[in-house]
């Protein structure tokens, strides 16, 4: 694309704008203005393009015209466009948009939902294991991040570094897989009783009442 030409009418508070931007020379443009004025007018038509939506003046309701088209007047597609918001840190992953080179991008996004595919196919499978059921909002992403101390950004870092674990022998559990039960181990109620420091004290507690009761009860008896 060399230009860029923009005839836009009230297109959310953009009373007109006919402008073109020239490519020729440059692959990038800025566009500089004050506040209030109409940059972000301009994402929202973006925006309203890309999301297959009519372009609207919301205030007055009046009649939107939005043309937007390369030197060649072909009409800007909703695949050529990416609108990335302020403090929007995750606007573009898993987009491939922003490579130019076509056959790049298709290899990109073909290898990136491969991976994806097959990470969510994993916690699905750790989610079964763990014993709770496909309707349970049980986050096994969010809730192996959170045990590691990890953003969202680090998750692969994560995973990694759990398969080398698994690899290292120190780790060895003489307990099998099937013999723990995750979703009884670590809940809100255990990590709350942790959380207190009194774990010790909660479990001495408990066994002294349950021996009274036993030594109380005319039916019950220890065995121990």
């Amino acid at each position: 694309m060399q230009e860029l030409h923009m005839n836009l009418e009230n297109c959310y508070g953009i009373k007109k704008l006919n402008k073109t931007i020239d490519y020729s020379n440059n692959n990038v443009a800025i566009i500089y203005a004050p506040n209030g004025t109409m940059k972000s007018s301009l994402a929202k038509t973006f925006e309203a393009i890309r999301d297959d939506r009519q372009v609207e003046e919301k205030v007055y309701g009046l009649k939107s015209t939005c043309n937007i088209f390369d030197e060649h007047n072909v009409a800007l597609s909703k695949e050529q466009i990416i609108v990335i918001n302020p403090f929007d840190e995750n606007a573009y992953e898993g987009q491939g948009l922003l490579m130019a080179d076509d056959e790049l991008r298709k290899l990109y996004l073909s290898i990136y939902e491969s991976i994806e595919s097959k990470k969510e196919s994993l916690y699905s499978k750790i989610k079964e294991k763990f014993g709770y059921s496909t309707r349970s909002n049980f986050d096994v992403k969010n809730s192996m991040l959170n045990d590691w101390g990890l953003t969202s950004k680090q998750e692969y870092e994560c995973l990694i570094n759990i398969k080398e674990l698994l690899r290292d022998p120190v780790m060895a559990c003489s307990l099998h897989e099937d013999d723990l039960k995750y979703h009884s181990l670590f809940n809100e109620k255990v990590y709350s009783m942790m959380k207190t420091g009194k774990t010790g004290e909660l479990i001495e507690e408990y066994e002294n009442k349950y021996r009274e009761l036993v030594n109380k009860s005319l039916y019950a008896t220890r065995n121990y």
